[in-house]
């Protein structure tokens, strides 16, 4: 059976500016490779995962592209993960796009219509994330809150993701900022003490530029875990900026502070509800299991 191209666009990725376009270059595109393609522009909460199973009934070949920013990638992965006929691609038009940050092409042939849809498809890893599938990172404590506000801020004209992200981690120090945490690793170690955010995933960056998990591999079939310890409010800019350039596993500035670790399982219990951000998808909560999925992603590469 001939492969069907559906493109999933986000009507508010960009700011409403996709929309606009994006589907007549899609029908251009796929029209000069002979090629059939359909777009979904969804409107309500389930839409995507009702038109990505519709078009993968009966095992047709279905080429899925997320068109959006990462909230758009992780529901894409989510609609699709339960059907073997069905691969995912990314058109990153969102805020943030992380993602495709640690993606082994140019972030630019991601954004070419001809590139994807001629793309090979090769296996990535997902963490499952308390049955929640994450492509890229999973943000626990202060980040998942950094996350929250960020929503905000974008909603402010001119204000792009990195910006808005900043601005959120800088509303953020004025709140209450460490939990009470018990990490409980798959080798069995267990570690205790007053925290301000986990990092865990197989993406490197989150918040747009911000460099988490400098020696995460997309797969090896691992994820690596980071854990800021909590540091008084003066000391706080020089971390972050450690932090967001991915200097913090050999800073010296920040020895005794960060727990850097690579796991398979994972799980968090924590002494009161903290924000959880899933590939920037958040809810609240005091326990968070974490386990690797290897393979799980049937991911297309753009074709150069």
């Amino acid at each position: 059976m001939e492969e069907l191209h559906l493109f999933i666009v986000n009507p508010y990725a960009g700011k409403g500016k996709e929309q606009a376009t994006l589907p007549e270059r899609i029908r251009v595109a796929a029209q000069e490779l002979g090629v059939e393609a359909a777009v979904c522009i969804p409107a309500h909460p389930g839409d995507t995962r009702e038109a990505i199973a519709r078009a993968a009934a009966g095992g047709r070949p279905l080429r899925v592209y997320a068109c959006g920013g990462d909230g758009t990638v992780n529901e894409t992965v989510n609609a699709a993960a339960p059907f073997e006929n069905v691969s995912v691609g990314i058109y990153p038009c969102g805020s943030g796009n992380d993602y495709v940050k640690s993606l082994p092409v140019d972030v630019a042939l991601c954004r070419d219509l001809k590139a994807l849809m001629l793309g090979e498809i090769c296996r990535m890893d997902l963490v499952d994330v308390d049955g929640e599938l994450c492509c890229n990172m999973t943000n626990i404590g202060f980040d998942a809150l950094v996350a929250h506000r960020m929503r905000l801020f974008r909603r402010i004209p001119f204000v792009t993701g990195p910006l808005a992200y900043s601005l959120a981690v800088v509303a953020g120090v004025v709140s209450r900022m460490s939990w009470s945490v018990k990490a409980i690793f798959d080798d069995g170690e267990e570690i205790v003490g007053p925290f301000m955010l986990c990092a865990a995933g197989v993406g490197r960056v989150c918040g747009g530029k911000y460099m988490a998990l400098p020696t995460a591999k997309l797969n090896e079939g691992i994820m690596d875990v980071c854990m800021l310890r909590q540091v008084p409010r003066r000391r706080f800019p020089a971390l972050i900026g450690i932090y967001k350039a991915g200097q913090h596993l050999a800073d010296p500035r920040v020895a005794g502070i960060v727990t850097y670790r690579r796991c398979k399982n994972l799980k968090l219990i924590l002494d009161r509800p903290a924000a959880r951000a899933v590939d920037g998808e958040i809810i609240k909560g005091t326990e968070f299991n974490l386990q690797i999925r290897p393979g799980a992603l049937r991911l297309i590469l753009p074709k150069a």
